[in-house]
């Protein structure tokens, strides 16, 4: 549910970032995100999980832009593709690094039920 939401709410996060601005929007998303992710233990049946699930479709497919559309203003324009390339690595790094320790964190600290 939240990868369809997020895929629509895209075109829909283009044509209101225009009236609002990229910061005001990333943070409304993020705040619905937030609603999203808090109200998952209040759901009783799965069907209220389709509410919580919207919410963090529109806070993802806010956090796959939003960061990028605030940066690209204040980039020099004959280095904006290094610049982003550098940005990206520095959301990539830490996601592979998490991605590679975290199963044997878990795994040392919670061995027989993680």
């Amino acid at each position: 549910m939240y990868n369809a939401v997020c895929f629509a709410f895209s075109f829909v996060l283009l044509r209101v970032t225009k009236y609002t601005g990229p910061k005001l929007m990333h943070s409304l998303c993020l705040g619905i995100g937030a609603i999203g992710l808090l109200t998952i233990p209040l759901m009783t049946e799965k069907y209220g999980l389709l509410f919580s699930m919207a919410g963090i479709g529109i806070a993802w497919a806010s956090i796959l832009s939003m960061p990028y559309a605030m940066l690209t203003p204040s980039l020099p324009k004959e280095k904006i593709g290094v610049m982003m390339g550098m940005f990206n690595l520095f959301i990539v790094f830490p996601q592979v690094i998490a991605s590679s320790l975290l199963g044997k964190v878990i795994e040392y600290s919670l061995p027989t039920n993680p």
